[in-house]
């Protein structure tokens, strides 16, 4: 999940080697494989929701052990 345009350079985009998600969803989206693109970007929107309702879980645990 990165900034993707640095991802596109240091990475190079080798299919089955380097290639990311962000990259792939780009890649599978300019080969009109709509439905791949979309699972992968629906995929990388989920990762983004877990990551932060876990930010705030752990800053919620940690706000609390502060107080006491």
């Amino acid at each position: 999940m990165g900034e993707f345009g640095a991802v596109s350079v240091v990475s190079g985009n080798i299919a089955g080697k380097t290639q990311t998600l962000p990259l792939f969803v780009e890649e599978a989206y300019k080969q009109y494989q709509t439905s791949s693109a979309y699972s992968a970007a629906v995929l990388l929107a989920l990762l983004a929701v877990v990551t932060l309702v876990l930010k705030e879980i752990v800053e919620r645990k940690t706000q609390i052990k502060d107080v006491e």
